[in-house]
């Protein structure tokens, strides 16, 4: 039912991205786990976890999931479970139980590409774009910063690129 309100709200603000990953959240993930609890019979100790069982931080976890991924899936549940409270369908909050882990970079998989994948990437890649690409890769630079850049960013004879980090601050007063 709460799916149902959540796909409602997305497709008045047309957000549907919004509601598939909710959707894929507790299809995938969270009722597997909770598929055999009925929320009255949802406690800290099934939340948290106890002596017993593993919460739900920890079972998401095994999984291999990213500590991100976990606790973006733990928020998830915690948004159902507050609105579960509101609907007064439980006598507290439970999503107070939830724990997140501490979300940890994983620096593990970023590596960057070898001169052999480049090699090859660029046997595929048309030539009009070997320019961008090899700034890309050679310079770092996010998408953003390689799109936004001008040929007189780049000064050749020193080696150098200019990349501009312009911020846009916007503030609106209600009355």
């Amino acid at each position: 039912e709460w799916l149902q309100d959540v796909k409602r709200y997305c497709e008045e603000r047309n957000k549907p991205r919004t509601y598939e990953w909710y959707e894929m959240i507790f299809r995938v993930h969270l009722l597997p786990l909770l598929g055999d609890w009925y929320l009255s019979d949802l406690t800290p100790s099934v939340l948290r976890g106890s002596a017993e069982r593993r919460g739900i931080k920890d079972e998401l976890c095994r999984k291999g999931l990213s500590s991100k991924s976990v606790r973006n899936y733990v928020t998830g549940l915690g948004t159902c479970l507050k609105e579960a409270y509101k609907r007064e369908l439980t006598e507290r909050d439970l999503s107070t139980y939830l724990e997140r882990p501490k979300v940890i970079a994983r620096v593990d998989n970023k590596r960057p590409l070898t001169h052999k994948e480049i090699s090859l990437f660029f046997q595929f890649c048309p030539t009009q774009y070997h320019i961008f690409y090899a700034i890309s890769f050679f310079a770092g630079l996010r998408t953003g910063e390689a799109l936004a850049l001008r040929f007189g960013d780049i000064d050749l004879l020193n080696n150098k690129i200019f990349v501009e980090i312009i911020m846009q601050v916007v503030i609106s007063h209600s009355d």
